[in-house]
């Protein structure tokens, strides 16, 4: 395999994990959020903030793992593609 396509699989899979990483650290951060919930009381403005908080984690989360697997079948596919072709491993 030449080295430019060795570079652009090495950042691909750099990047698919950097999205593993967020989506963690939002779903991380979305139990941190649903536990302040459940320790303050329902009527505070504590409480509505960490609500939005762990529905923007939720939501941002979702979106990223999305993103997440169609980034990572378009790889495939294209790296599919590209040995085909005649590129190899």
């Amino acid at each position: 395999m030449n080295s430019p396509l060795n570079k652009i699989i090495s950042i691909t899979e750099e990047s698919l994990s950097a999205l593993v990483h967020a989506h963690q650290a939002l779903k991380s951060a979305e139990s941190a959020f649903k536990a302040l919930t459940a320790s303050v009381d329902e009527h505070s403005d504590a409480f509505h903030m960490a609500r939005m908080g762990e529905l923007f984690c939720m939501d941002q989360a979702g979106g990223i793992d999305c993103m997440h697997e169609d980034y990572d079948r378009q790889f495939v596919e294209i790296l599919c593609a590209g040995q085909n072709g005649g590129v190899h491993s």
